[in-house]
This record gives structure tokens, C-alpha cells and sequence, in this order.
């Protein structure tokens, strides 16, 4: 059996983009916390350690294991409780990734 497909391609910002569509049975606030708040956010991806304020946290994920060094995730936008935009840039690594992450 091939599984369906969950996301679609799309260039947004101009950036090619892979875009996933979810839908929570929780109030949008609830769901502003399982992704801003890093023991929540555990849960399901991984956990974040420093301080927003200062425009960037360090980002483990959770199943890469504990020789995978953090990555940088700088904050590019947070509009608590619609919209947050990272990038992300590994130490010495040419990859960057942008995630956007839009709730309505």
C-alpha cells in the first residue's frame, strides 16, 4: 500500500516550500503552546533552551539522539497566536531552513 501524501509543494516567500495542513481540535492558544513552549513542544518534535527575547534558542529534536549537536533557530517573526517564522542554521553547515507556522 503507497501511503497519500500529507503536503504539497509551493513556493512561498519565494522559497520552494514543502506546506502540511493540520487540523487541532484545540483552542488556537492550546496549540500557540504545544509549539512555543518547549515541555510542551517535546512532546511530539524536540526541545528548545535559551531565551526568545534575544531573537534565537538552541533546538534539539527529540529522536536524532544525543550526539546530534543543537541547531540555531533564529526568530524571524512571532505574532503570538498566528503566526512564527524560524530559520534555522546548523554550525559549520551550508543548509538553511526556513519553518513557518501560520494558525488560524
Amino acid at each position: 500500500m503507497t501511503p497519500s501524501p500529507t503536503g504539497r509543494r509551493a513556493t512561498r516567500n519565494g522559497f520552494d516550500s514543502v506546506v502540511f495542513d493540520r487540523t487541532f481540535r484545540a483552542p488556537i492558544e492550546s496549540v500557540w503552546a504545544a509549539i512555543t513552549e518547549s515541555e510542551r513542544l517535546e512532546r511530539w518534535v524536540g526541545t528548545w533552551t535559551g531565551d526568545p527575547a534575544s531573537g534565537a534558542v538552541m533546538f534539539r529534536m527529540n529522536a536524532e539522539g544525543e550526539e546530534v549537536r543543537p541547531e540555531t533557530m533564529t526568530i524571524d517573526e512571532c505574532d503570538p497566536p498566528r503566526r512564527l517564522a524560524l530559520t534555522s542554521n546548523v554550525e559549520g553547515e551550508a543548509n538553511v531552513w526556513h519553518f513557518v507556522v501560520e494558525l488560524t
